[in-house]
């Protein structure tokens, strides 16, 4: 971390991390993504807890900033060779392995074409939302029924400068009977004001800032804030919300959120009025909650994101993996890993594979009653590798697998392949597996060997060895 002014190094440090600082080049005033990144390259190996490991496969960079791009990536994979990039403006070119974007914005599933590349995972809308695991814990408790709005939390983030003191105004000029919660950071400059309006008026009470807001959520009926991040959290327990937008990049997902019935978006913070934001929350309070609204939200975001990623970024060896057959919208995901550089450098015809061609072949495979085709997930449904079996005339099933290439190098094969032949072993007319394996291909050999395949005595593959497996006994 930079220590620039308002910088939290103290938090995350009472939250068990190190921090390493990130200095100034000399002579530097306005920093490239280059400086920046030769910069964070001489943190990472004086950091204690990374300089004993530079560069091993599980080492990851996550990036999270609107100023770096592909320069910055490129440049840090000297020292991490895996890059998880988050981002949700889809405005400038990534090198990223893993690309986050928890955004529910219109066609956000194609946001990412062409810049990222072709073999980088996205992970794309609430689904992979970063939320706490006490929101997932909460969402039992939570139930939401057609009544009258009586609860409200108040919270704008800690960059606000001017709405919860607008906001507490505005409730204060209200007839109705209500409660509002007002959260606020002491440090805030707002807050001595803000706390001389809540203490005019019995219905407003002030709190400094909590450790989360999960609880306060939990208890509302209403949200009245910024279309930040806290929109995961409110979605996680089917909390509606009147909003404002603090900055540009929270205009698509509040006309988004608008459009699905979870918020009404009372505008810009530069054109809101006090008087505007008056019949703004006095239309929101006047509206009764709508139950099934609020099991569309809880729907849409289970709380469970962070795992999904953290699945992702972790998920070593066979333990969670689950099989199943593999479906016609697992299409593109195939076609990707099978195009991969290193899959076709290991596979006998090299050249790249075209979608129409990829394609029917897929369909024909799906549709065949000689083929088994499996897919492994982790158990977060995160799709690690491929098994397919062809059945063959001489009474033996042909297999064939790759591990996705985000996956390779994370001991997946082995478990995942043995799984697969757990599978068929329900076949009482086939004996035999075999596969064919390049030479050159160590990985796959001390795969199959692994497994007990055996070099048959009979190659008619000039270009591969190929290895048997009885169906029957073994593994």
């Amino acid at each position: 971390m930079r220590p620039l002014s308002g910088n939290l190094m103290a938090r995350v440090r009472e939250d068990g991390f190190s921090v390493v600082e990130i200095g100034q080049l000399q002579g530097s005033a306005n920093l490239t993504e280059k400086d920046d990144a030769e910069l964070c390259i001489d943190a990472i190996q004086r950091g204690s807890a990374l300089k004993e490991r530079p560069g091993a496969s599980n080492t990851w960079v996550i990036v999270d900033h609107y100023s770096l791009g592909q320069a910055w990536e490129q440049r840090i994979r000297s020292v991490a060779p895996r890059i998880l990039a988050i981002d949700d403006l889809a405005n400038r070119v990534h090198d990223a392995d893993v690309l986050l974007d928890q955004n529910l914005v219109a066609n956000y599933q194609d946001r990412y074409k062409g810049l990222v590349p072709a073999d980088c995972v996205t992970l794309l809308g609430p689904a992979y939302a970063l939320i706490a695991d006490r929101y997932s814990s909460l969402r039992k408790e939570v139930t939401r029924v057609g009544k009258t709005i009586r609860s409200i939390l108040v919270y704008f983030g800690g960059a606000d400068k001017e709405m919860t003191l607008m906001t507490a105004e505005a409730l204060s000029r209200l007839s109705s009977d209500f409660a509002a919660r007002v959260i606020l950071d002491q440090a805030n400059l707002q807050f001595d004001q803000v706390e001389v309006v809540c203490a005019a008026d019995r219905r407003l009470v002030l709190s400094g800032q909590l450790p989360d807001l999960a609880q306060a959520m939990a208890d509302a009926d209403l949200f009245v804030g910024a279309s930040g991040t806290t929109s995961w959290e409110r979605l996680a327990l089917g909390l509606p919300a009147a909003v404002v937008t603090l900055a540009d990049n929270q205009e698509l997902l509040s006309r988004e959120l608008e459009r699905r019935g979870f918020i009404t978006w009372l505008g810009r913070s530069e054109t809101i009025t006090l008087d505007s934001l008056v019949r703004g929350l006095r239309q929101s309070l006047a509206a009764p909650l709508d139950p099934a609204a609020s099991g569309r939200m809880m729907s849409l975001v289970d709380a469970l994101g962070a795992e999904r990623v953290a699945d992702i970024l972790m998920h070593v060896g066979g333990e969670g993996l689950e099989l199943r057959l593999a479906r016609s919208s697992d299409s593109d995901v195939i076609l990707g890993w099978a195009n991969d550089p290193v899959t076709r450098r290991n596979a006998f015809n090299p050249r790249p594979i075209s979608v129409r061609e990829h394609q029917a072949w897929y369909q024909r495979r799906l549709s065949s009653p000689d083929v088994v085709f499996l897919l492994a997930e982790t158990r977060s449904c995160i799709p690690v590798g491929q098994v397919r079996f062809e059945r063959q005339p001489d009474q033996s099933w042909e297999v064939s697998y790759l591990v996705a290439p985000l996956f390779r190098g994370r001991q997946i094969a082995r478990p995942m392949l043995d799984m697969a032949i757990r599978w068929l072993r329900s076949d009482p007319a086939r004996e035999l597996i075999s596969g064919y394996v390049k030479p050159i291909n160590r990985a796959s050999i001390k795969v199959f060997e692994g497994l007990g395949f055996q070099p048959s005595a009979q190659q008619d593959h000039s270009e591969a060895i190929r290895y048997e497996l009885p169906l029957r006994g073994g593994s």
